[in-house]
């Protein structure tokens, strides 16, 4: 597939970064969590107060960086980063050392600043620990911390944040956003059925996530800026080439269905979440919940164990050959 030139870019990043909001009112979905932000800022504003520490949680794509660098600049009253504004992530400095050697030593900066830990459920007990007390004692530092999988972090550390979940954003208000940014970048588009078909696609199968949105639509823009019909054409192909892969499985052509899913890996530019994705809402479309109730719940059950194969996997081919071959076997472990 062909994908975006750089050169043609004319602010730096990909669509996700150069369209990323800047404002509360630019942002789309989580509006309870926003309004309550925005009330926030606005208490402690008044009072001349520091707000509490912030902990925002929930699957990523969904807005928590976004919305942690917005709070920052209203708090602050402009970012600065590395002076006023520090992110760490959470993977790379997860150490107790880290903790000690990199983020503590900030909080005794003599001025206002947000320290931003990202990934912070990625965080060693031992450094949660130390990070607790430190956020009970410093006066100048704000901690906002964005995490995943909040069994992850200690109560201490909860205990001491506001929370705020995050939720998948809605499907027709984010169609919305890619072509407002389709706008603003240039984009020529248009609104024929194949390519409205393919974008509703791209975002139903990105389960609210819109950074995984965007890095998916750009392997569909050429090099002048321009929604390729070929490149949809082959997305769809490769959706098309899993419900294919399915019906021949199930009607016992192994070597059929084998070959198909290997094409709509490559079409798919080789990439596996989209392929999985694929799988799961072709089972919808190809396999009758009721009537065939327990061949449909074998091949749910046998993706989640695809899904778990993948993470790591030398050979992602192996490990759709073998859905495959699970999905040919499902019609022979029909109940009696």
């Amino acid at each position: 597939m062909t994908v975006v030139n750089p050169q043609t870019i004319k602010r730096n990043g990909n669509l996700s970064e150069r369209n990323r909001p800047k404002t509360f009112d630019a942002v789309i979905g989580n509006e309870t969590t926003i309004s309550a932000l925005r009330d926030m800022l606005a208490r402690y504003k008044q009072f001349g107060e520091q707000p509490p520490h912030l902990l925002f949680k929930g699957m990523h794509g969904t807005g928590k960086t976004t919305l942690a660098e917005i709070f920052s600049n209203e708090y602050l009253g402009g970012i600065k980063h590395d002076i006023n504004f520090f992110a760490v992530n959470g993977s790379d400095e997860r150490k107790i050392d880290d903790m000690r050697d990199k983020i503590i030593p900030l909080t005794k900066l003599m001025i206002k600043l947000v320290i931003f830990i990202s990934e912070a459920d990625k965080l060693t007990h031992n450094s949660q620990a130390l990070l607790k007390r430190v956020m009970e004692t410093t006066r100048n530092a704000l901690f906002i911390l964005d995490l995943n999988d909040e069994t992850c972090i200690i109560d201490p550390i909860k205990s001491r944040c506001a929370e705020f979940a995050f939720r998948p954003l809605n499907e027709d208000a984010i169609v919305e956003r890619i072509y407002k940014v389709f706008d603003a970048e240039g984009i020529k588009y248009n609104l024929g059925d194949e390519e409205v078909n393919a974008i509703k696609y791209i975002v139903s199968s990105s389960k609210g996530d819109m950074r995984k949105i965007f890095m998916n639509i750009e392997k569909v823009i050429t090099a002048t800026k321009e929604i390729n019909p070929q490149n949809i054409m082959e997305l769809n192909k490769s959706i098309n080439i899993i419900v294919d892969c399915i019906k021949q499985a199930l009607a016992g052509d192994v070597v059929a269905a084998k070959n198909s899913v290997e094409d709509a890996y490559i079409m798919s530019g080789y990439n596996t979440d989209f392929v999985m994705d694929s799988f799961k809402s072709a089972i919808n479309d190809v396999i009758d919940p009721v009537k065939d109730k327990d061949i449909y719940a074998w091949a749910y059950a046998r993706l989640a164990e695809l899904q778990h194969r993948l993470i790591g996997c030398h050979d992602p081919v192996i490990a759709l050959w073998g859905y495959v071959c699970e999905l040919w076997r499902a019609p022979y472990l029909r109940k009696n």
